[in-house]
């Protein structure tokens, strides 16, 4: 039986726990809900070890990516060090292109870029201002009682497995 088929049973049994003209227990549903109770704990611990499991099978997938991007970096900064090496080279001998069989070398022009030397001296029309929402400080405002029209806190639970 699946979890959320246990607890919709238990709220079942929950339901008809009293009887509604005598008030009384009805010892039946009493023993059912022990029944359910030890379902429901090798369900929930069942599903906290899979949980588990996915824990640490994601640990070991980020630390892999770690890796990978590490070395990632590596590989680039050595590609773009011999890149420029190459074309240093290349345009220190005044070489435009040189063929191969498998590919072909060139020396071209970029479009122009703009580079920026002084940030102070920049017109205002080409700034633009981004504005963010400071949720850090709105929830320690709202925390003392300052209402803030468009925002509320919420509560949430969380799962913690130890």
């Amino acid at each position: 039986m699946k979890l959320y088929e246990i607890a919709n049973e238990y709220e079942s049994v929950l339901n008809n726990l009293y009887d509604p003209e005598t008030g009384e227990v009805n010892s039946t549903s009493l023993e059912i809900i022990d029944q359910i109770k030890e379902s429901v704990d090798k369900k929930c611990i069942a599903v906290a070890c899979f949980i588990q499991n996915m824990e640490a099978e994601h640990e070991a997938i980020s630390e892999a990516k770690k890796k990978m991007s590490d070395r990632e970096s590596k590989i680039k900064k050595q590609m773009e060090s011999l890149k420029e090496y190459l074309l240093y080279n290349m345009e220190k001998l005044e070489i435009k292109k040189v063929s191969c069989p498998y590919f072909d070398i060139s020396i071209r022009k970029n479009p122009p870029a703009v580079e920026i030397y002084d940030e102070c001296l920049i017109p205002s029309d080409y700034k633009t201002i981004e504005i963010k929402k400071d949720t850090f400080k709105m929830r320690r405002d709202m925390l003392n009682g300052i209402s803030i029209s468009g925002a509320h806190l919420i509560q949430r639970n969380n799962l913690k497995i130890k």
